[in-house]
Order: C-alpha cells, then structure tokens, then sequence
C-alpha cells in the first residue's frame, strides 16, 4: 500500500523544538511489496504520483531482494559510463533544508561507480558528496542524508539521477549486459519552509511637522536575512506619496525612502492598508529562496509609535477693505482672516501687494493691518488716485504659501477739491454790503475743474469758511 505523507501542525508544548526542525518525506521509494512497481511509495501529496526511471538500460522490475525488503532492480548497463542511469524527478514546494540519502548493490559483473547529479533549472550538475562505490551488498554504496543546494529549494521539479562514471564491474572486470543494479530506499527529505515575516515597521526621523522636500527613511524588518532582487519594492503612505526601497538587501532590514513631494498631507503619516508594501517585479527572498510574506503590521502601528505630520498646503483666508469705498485713506483699514487645516496657524505670515506680483516682505501675522500704503510706489502700488485692489496672502510656520486673495476694486481720492468762485444771494436784500437777519443765503461754488473720482463736481461734502473774518462756518453741502 502507497502511503501519502500529510503536512500536520502539531503545538509542541512540552519540548521547546520548533516544527522546522522535524524532516518531512518529499519523495521515498522503499518498494515495501512482491512484486512492487516504479510508483513513489511515501511523499508529500505533490509528489504521489512520480515514479523511478532509468535511461539506457532495461526496464527496471521491483521483485528482488532489498536492504529492507525489495528493490528496483535492471540489467544492459554495459558502456554505460557517462549515459546510463537511475533518474528521479519531483516537486520541492514550500520546503527546504532538502537531503538525499540511497542505498545501491551491484552484481559482480555490474556497474561499480556512480555518481548523483541534480538538475533544479540549470542542467546537470555533480551534487558534492555524492560519489558512489557500489559493492555485492547493500551497506557499502550507501548515501546518507547528503545536502542539496538550496538552489533546488522550493521548486516545483528538482530531478537526481545515479550516473555510471566507470564501465569497471563490481567484480574488477568490465560491466557486462548481463549485470545489475539495485537501488532501494532512495529517501529525499526536507524541512516545510517557512516565509520571512514583517517583524516592525519604523523609522528614526524626527517626530514633527514638514513639507515639499523633506526626506524620511523607513525600515521594515524581516523574521530573517533577505535578499531584494528586481523591482524595486514600494512602500505607499497615507499622505498620497511612496517610500522606494533604496537598501539593506542581504540583511534582515530592508529601508524605504519617502521624499514628501507637492499636493502629500498627512495628520499622521502611515500607511493605509497592510497590502501596501508592493514589489514591482522584485523578489524578497530568505537564503532558502522562500518568498518573503510582506503583510505589513497592523494599520496603525507605525503611526502610534510615531508623530510625523506631512503639510504641504498652504494657508487660507480673506482681506476686506475696512475704510469705505470711496476712501481718502492711503493706508486703509484691511481686516484679515487665516485657516490653516495642517500646522495651524501658529507662527503665520502675511504679505501684501497692489498688483499680485511684487509683494511686500513676511511679517507676523495680525488683523486688522493699518499700514499698508496702497499710494507708495512700491510693492505694485501706483502713485496716484483712483482704483485699488489690495492682494494678501499668507504662508505657515512650514513655509507652505497659499493663494492670493483680494479687496475687490475700491476708489481712493486724496485730491481736495479747487474752486475757482464762490457766489452768494439772499432772499433778502444786502444791507450796505451785509445780510439783514433772518435771510437765507445762498452760495454758489465753481470747480477750477472737476473732480475726478466723483464725475464732473464733488458730490456730498462740507465746506469751512468765515464771513467778515469771523467764526469759521462748516456748511454740509450736496451737489445738485
């Protein structure tokens, strides 16, 4: 009966060996039956359907003597050296730390030297210690427990074969059609593989707050070395930017470098999910050349352990002319407000212009400003009378510099009106030059030219005077 060997995860509670350590089956043939046939008699349950072979011989039969039981037995191995052979062929997937142990009895007119090979995707290749002096017996050309590389590790079709490397018989005469060879408890054995796993995610920046340019190292530590082959890996963060892997390969601490770039915001930088680590064609691999799990920890985790802000987005807000429209004012009143969702508005700074290209410098940011002088000739601000707009914009404690915002036009006129005459009438007539009481007079005022921030006169205003070198008189006036 064919026996399939089950992976079984067994809790070792009382002894203090992990499962890595027991060796598993991949393949044993042992032909425990009369007859028996080439078909694998333990494995794994990839493996239960491989069989044993020869090349230039005869068909192998499984009905002779074994060291245990029985054997597979074949004769034509004559002019054999180089060509003929017992071969194998089976899966290595998800294990690792692979023996090969046999046991081999030639006739005394059969083959005398072999040697084993391994193919694992790269030919042919001699398996160090594997020579083989075979004997009329079964205890001299014995195999035990000889190491594959671990380049057959892990595969899903690793072959050996048994290959003549002399045409000397047993018996010290040349191998003749008529010998044999046996082979019998051809055994590979292995340890299940177990995947590197993430083990901590962190860094050892600053904790803080930053912005465009800022560069931020982080490191993922694996259960065991690894080597990065391809890509390379990406590390994506919740601020909307990626951490590239830049080294650490043949380490156990791979490092991802994340440069904060325009448009990334994070109140604290993380990544989102534990799938983000993704590799772009590249291998993280273990010396075993088991995949890396790259499930990242828990979301969360590296935010908790750490308090890096990413801002890169500058302040908003508003400017409002508080001093009317029209204004004589050339340093009008400007009221101010600033939201700044990042950083906050601590430390917040403030710039103003006429135009919105020559700004003055940063000050400190406080509302209202009275200041401003929108009549200077400097800062985009034009020499002279008539339609304004005041620009402001506002910049953090990180440098980040928001939009622009603006008054809207407004009129500014510092200009006093001129007039060229002044005329009075009464209801009354003047008496020797002199109103009688109780007249009402009238004036009449002519502008040497007319004003030019309100049309052709100057609209509502006041005007002082004094009659006879008297009381000034201020008289509200309204343009009809």
């Amino acid at each position: 009966m064919k026996k399939i060997l089950f992976s079984v995860l067994v809790l070792l509670v009382a002894v203090g060996v992990s499962n890595e350590a027991w060796a598993t089956t991949i393949v044993d043939w042992n032909f425990p039956n009369n007859p028996d046939d080439a078909i694998v008699d333990q494995s794994i349950l990839v493996n239960t359907a491989k069989t044993i072979t020869t090349l230039g011989t005869n068909a192998p039969t499984f009905d002779v003597t074994g060291a245990t039981t029985n054997a597979a037995t074949a004769t034509g191995w004559d002019n054999g050296s180089g060509t003929r052979y017992w071969e194998v062929e089976f899966a290595t997937t998800n294990y690792k730390d692979l023996t090969v142990s046999s046991k081999q009895r030639s006739s005394n007119t059969g083959p005398q030297d072999f040697k084993v090979q391994y193919d694992c995707g790269a030919g042919w290749t001699d398996l160090p210690g594997g020579t083989v002096t075979v004997a009329n017996d079964f205890t001299t050309g014995v195999l035990t427990t000889v190491s594959l590389p671990v380049a057959c590790n892990n595969l899903a079709s690793v072959s050996l074969r048994w290959i003549m490397t002399s045409n000397t018989s047993v018996g010290g005469g040349v191998v003749g059609a008529a010998g044999t060879s046996r082979i019998d408890d051809l055994l590979i054995e292995g340890t299940e593989a177990v995947s590197p796993t993430i083990t901590s995610v962190t860094t050892a920046h600053a904790d803080g707050s930053f912005t465009i340019g800022e560069v931020i190292d982080i490191t993922v530590t694996y259960t065991e070395v690894v080597t990065v082959v391809g890509g390379p890996p990406t590390l994506a963060l919740n601020s909307g930017g990626t951490a590239s892997y830049i080294g650490g390969t043949g380490t156990d601490t791979l490092t991802f470098r994340y440069t904060v770039a325009a448009a990334q915001t994070s109140a604290d930088l993380d990544y989102s999910n534990t799938s983000d680590l993704a590799l772009n064609g590249a291998t993280i691999r273990d010396a075993a050349l088991n995949d890396a799990n790259n499930t990242l920890l828990a979301v969360g985790t590296f935010a908790a352990a750490h308090a890096i802000m990413i801002d890169t987005t500058g302040p908003t807000g508003s400017i409002s002319n508080g001093s009317g429209d029209p204004t004589n004012d050339d340093t009008p009143t400007l009221n101010l407000t600033i939201v700044d969702v990042g950083v906050g508005i601590g430390g917040a700074q403030m710039q103003f212009s006429c135009n919105d290209a020559t700004w003055t410098g940063w000050e400190a940011y406080a509302t209202p400003k009275t200041n401003f002088d929108i009549n200077s000739g400097a800062n985009g601000c034009l020499v002279v009378d008539g339609i304004k707009t005041v620009y402001a914009r506002f910049q953090d404690s990180l440098g980040n510099i928001g939009t622009s915002y603006n008054t809207g036009a407004f009129t500014l006129d510092t200009t006093n009106p001129v007039f060229s005459s002044i005329g009075v009438t009464s209801d009354n007539p003047f008496d020797s030059g002199y109103a009688k009481p109780g007249s009402t007079l009238t004036f009449t005022l002519t502008l040497a030219s007319p004003d030019t921030f309100n049309g052709p006169g100057v609209g509502t205003g006041q005007i002082t005077f004094t009659i006879g070198g008297g009381v000034p008189i201020t008289i509200d006036f309204n343009e009809p």
